[in-house]
């Protein structure tokens, strides 16, 4: 599904991704653990097309993508949801869905639509609330940063991706939050792919069947969950021991 090929990214003279290359498989939950500055989010942003490398190569569903857009990439199926809110916090959570289900069939956000098409992407919009257990009803500013969280999973699932890319959809959650997240992501379609990074570790490997572990921009362990919990090189430069 996935394949990068000694993936650098610089800004200027620092190498934020050294030679990175891993692959994961369709249907495969695939999760980038390191502490900060390894470059996590910065190989994210390069398989999503948001960063360009100098060198290697990105490969999707058979295709050499380095060089595409990012628009391009999320048409081929590579979804995104970022560290940061974004979300339209004056709409309701339905009408947020909606805007996404709108962008990916191609809809302009103001466009006019018959009464049966708006109420058809409602439904659909309504379909990926339930799915993340999050109310259709009040504004979506008025959410808890947990809720919120759930709300820009369910948007980017409306995008209906092949690729996954969560970019730390914990970060902020209390532990209870953290494993409602967990069933959740747990719960998602077995054919769509899924890579998350995240620090919170139950989370990872509650969740991940596969763990790359990065350092300084580099691979240092890679395998199931277990035996990257039990690398030397991850407990020395992630987990401090």
């Amino acid at each position: 599904m996935l394949v990068l090929r000694e993936v650098t990214v610089r800004f200027g003279a620092l190498a934020a991704v050294d030679r990175v290359s891993l692959s994961v498989e369709e249907g495969e939950r695939r999760a980038l653990i390191g502490p900060n500055g390894a470059g996590k989010s910065t190989v994210f942003a390069a398989v999503a097309g948001a960063l360009r490398p100098v060198s290697g190569r990105i490969e999707f569903a058979g295709r050499d993508v380095t060089k595409l857009s990012e628009p391009r990439r999320a048409r081929l199926g590579i979804g995104r949801t970022f560290q940061h809110s974004s979300l339209f916090t004056g709409l309701t959570c339905l009408e947020n869905v909606a805007l996404a289900v709108r962008a990916r069939r191609g809809l302009g956000l103001r466009a006019w639509l018959p009464r049966g098409r708006r109420a058809e992407i409602e439904r659909e919009a309504a379909g990926h609330l339930a799915a993340t257990d999050v109310s259709p009803d009040g504004p979506a500013g008025a959410l808890s940063h947990g809720q919120g969280r759930r709300l820009e999973l369910a948007m980017a699932l409306a995008a209906r991706p092949r690729l996954l890319l969560l970019d730390e959809p914990a970060a902020g959650m209390s532990a209870a939050e953290s494993a409602e997240l967990a069933s959740m992501l747990r719960a998602l379609p077995p054919e769509l792919t899924v890579m998350i990074v995240e620090h919170d570790l139950d989370l990872v490997f509650a969740v991940a069947s596969r763990v790359t572990a990065l350092a300084a921009g580099q691979v240092i362990a890679d395998g199931t969950p277990a035996q990257v919990r039990a690398s030397p090189e991850v407990q020395k430069a992630y987990l401090g021991t």
